[in-house]
């Protein structure tokens, strides 16, 4: 170990004594974070003393602070400015830490579903279902031009997979359902609440309450007319006793190219079996 005057040390023994490599301590000093001496024969020598100064810089960096902000942090604040950027980041980390929970939890149950979907290409079942907030982003394939519209988006783009791909069907049962539709984003009441997604008098709430769910699992060819499925989700519906007129969401869990020729699309329709409206 080579030392010098006032107990400074080469990089190679300080990286590690401090258990981070020289190529970190370099970068720190390209960034103004720590400033080694540099002897006559082009040595880096760090002092002892350095070490609170790096500590600092890693546990700022776990707290997730850019550089710029570290040097802001550790040369520019006082305490007090110091312990109100720290407070606020952990508020931030706890927000990112709530969505990627909500974001496991998304993934899993469409696991579930995927399991559940084996061998089935549909599958009806009874629900209770939670308020659904719709966002529209396009009718008959042309996007509405609505500033509304434009200043929520970027949130809820961000929010999935917790936020769907979703159409609106306001009567699931008519013969151009499809055209008469609304495509956009949905997210249930709760996630909404949840992560604080913006909504304003652009976004369509849906009520819930007791509902028909039919899941669909279909392999859709290239060159196919939209939704070729509809048919037997209509048929399946009438068959349960839904009315004309009644709207239905369809929201997409996933969807996969499946080479050039085909794409497999995921999702299910929720139907109220009360007819609720759209509000």
């Amino acid at each position: 170990m080579a030392k010098s005057d006032g107990d400074m040390y080469r990089i190679g023994d300080y990286s590690r004594f401090m258990g981070v490599s020289p190529d970190l301590l370099k970068h720190y000093e390209r960034c103004g974070l720590i400033e080694p001496k540099t002897a006559e024969n082009g040595y880096r020598y760090y002092r002892f003393f350095q070490s609170t100064r790096l500590l600092d810089c890693m546990r700022l960096r776990n707290y997730g602070f850019s550089l710029n902000e570290m040097q802001t942090l550790l040369n520019d604040l006082p305490y007090e400015g110091v312990k109100e950027r720290l407070d606020a980041q952990i508020d931030k980390m706890e927000a990112e830490l709530l969505f990627r929970q909500r974001v496991i939890a998304e993934h899993r149950r469409i696991s579930e579903w995927m399991e559940m979907m084996s061998g089935h290409e549909f599958r009806l079942e009874a629900a209770e279902a939670e308020a659904v907030y719709f966002l529209p982003q396009s009718r008959d394939n042309q996007f509405i031009q609505d500033e509304r519209i434009a200043q929520l988006l970027e949130h809820w783009v961000a929010a999935m997979p917790i936020v769907k791909s979703c159409r609106l069907f306001e009567d699931v049962l008519a013969d151009d359902a499809v055209r008469q539709g609304m495509w956009g984003l949905a997210a249930r009441e709760s996630d909404v609440r949840a992560l604080g997604l913006p909504v304003n008098d652009a976004v369509i709430r849906v009520e819930g309450g007791s509902s028909h769910l039919l899941h669909i699992h279909y392999l859709q060819h290239h060159g196919q007319k939209a939704a070729p499925y509809l048919p037997a989700v209509q048929k399946t519906l009438r068959g349960c006793g839904v009315q004309e007129g009644t709207p239905a969401l369809q929201f997409m869990l996933m969807s996969l190219a499946c080479g050039e020729a085909s794409h497999e699309s995921c999702g299910c329709f929720l139907v109220s079996k009360g007819g609720a409206p759209c509000k």
